[in-house]
């Protein structure tokens, strides 16, 4: 499994100084080292929401799916990381997570769904043959106990099916100032393994500054 960091970067008066550097985390500690034109800088993760637009979480295999359901019928986590408490901690905040995968090639009914604390969003439990589904989620910070999310999950058209979209608005409530969680998980609708792949994910938390 492959898990990078990465970001864009300001100087004072939004002067850019790179579009893109990769991070790379302390052992044992909760600093990231920064390499930048030959020199690396060190920063705790309150002093990168200061200075930083976006940090970038990704994860994406090389052909074998990351993590896919089994034979059963249950709901099955397919990816879950932990947010910590303020990461949106300045109203405008927003987190963006994108998931993508594959369903496998025959008639049986599958569902994914996103979890947000309390919140989830449920894709369309249906019959889809070998087609492709990517999730993506907005979660804007209103203030620190009101957030409005936007979720998409948008599944490709294969042969004579048609593409299928489904997207909501919907405003939430959860407290930012705690630790919440985010998820994605598959269900099968017939106890066949593989019948939902996850093939990778991005987290994007971009601050308002």
């Amino acid at each position: 499994m492959r898990t990078v960091v990465r970001l864009n970067f300001f100087k004072m008066a939004d002067q850019k100084i790179s579009q893109l550097v990769e991070l790379g985390s302390l052992p044992g500690s909760s600093k990231f080292a920064v390499a930048y034109q030959g020199q690396t800088y060190y920063a705790d993760t309150q002093f990168l929401k200061t200075i930083f637009r976006k940090i970038y979480l990704y994860d994406q295999s090389a052909g074998n799916p990351l993590a896919a359901t089994t034979a059963v019928i249950i709901e099955e986590t397919l990816f879950t990381t932990v947010l910590g408490a303020d990461t949106l901690g300045v109203d405008g905040d927003i987190l963006k997570v994108r998931a993508w995968g594959k369903y496998a090639a025959n008639a049986n009914t599958k569902q994914v769904r996103f979890k947000f604390g309390a919140y989830t969003f449920d894709g369309t439990l249906h019959s889809v043959n070998n087609r492709t589904f990517d999730v993506e989620i907005a979660i804007h910070r209103l203030t620190s106990a009101t957030q409005q999310v936007f979720s998409n999950i948008t599944e490709s058209g294969v042969g004579a099916y048609s593409a299928n979209r489904l997207s909501e608005i919907s405003n939430e409530a959860e407290d930012l100032t705690t630790v919440l969680t985010i998820s994605l998980t598959g269900q099968n609708g017939v106890a066949a393994a593989n019948d939902i792949e996850l093939h990778g994910y991005e987290i994007v938390v971009q601050t308002g500054l």
